[in-house]
């Protein structure tokens, strides 16, 4: 895992980081693309299978990437789609903070409410990930990006807040 690279404490950035992906989320519904396509690759069905239909689409063109070293970035919703636009391989790169913030923007865009979740792993004293987690029919759905192929699993965590 990767830590959020700037946190110096358990909450010190943390509030920054989560309220920024919040503000993209309200931001990026200025940009019809993340709703267009939040919508065409969620299709028809339950709000369960449209979250994994688009947590499947999503998987196809996202990569991780990290940030470069000693520097923490997150990516818009917007930039990230652009990236994809800008590519003949029709692929987004990030980290997870940016996988968080486009896959948060496209749940809530399409009437799915979603939290973000930041985890902590073993006796690390910073939060180490973020991912956003689906609420459908009163039931927790993680929809952890950076997990290749495994929609609604997350990995075992010592601590975790939502937000």
């Amino acid at each position: 895992m990767l830590e959020l690279r700037g946190i110096a404490g358990p909450y010190n950035g943390l509030p920054t980081k989560i309220k920024f992906i919040k503000d993209c989320y309200k931001k990026s519904m200025l940009d019809p693309r993340v709703r267009r396509l939040a919508e065409e690759w969620a299709g028809q069905g339950t709000r369960l299978l449209q979250a994994r239909n688009l947590y499947n689409a999503l998987q196809h063109i996202l990569v991780y990437t990290a940030d470069p070293v000693g520097f923490e970035m997150t990516k818009s919703p917007s930039i990230m789609l652009d990236q994809m636009e800008g590519s003949f391989s029709n692929t987004i790169k990030g980290d997870c903070d940016d996988m968080s913030c486009l896959g948060y923007a496209m749940l809530m865009s399409i009437g799915i409410p979603a939290r973000l979740r930041v985890a902590w792993y073993g006796n690390s004293p910073v939060p180490q990930h973020i991912y956003p987690v689906a609420f459908v029919k009163g039931f927790e759905v993680p929809f952890d990006l950076t997990a290749k192929g495994k929609f609604g699993v997350e990995h075992p965590y010592a601590k975790v807040m939502d937000f």
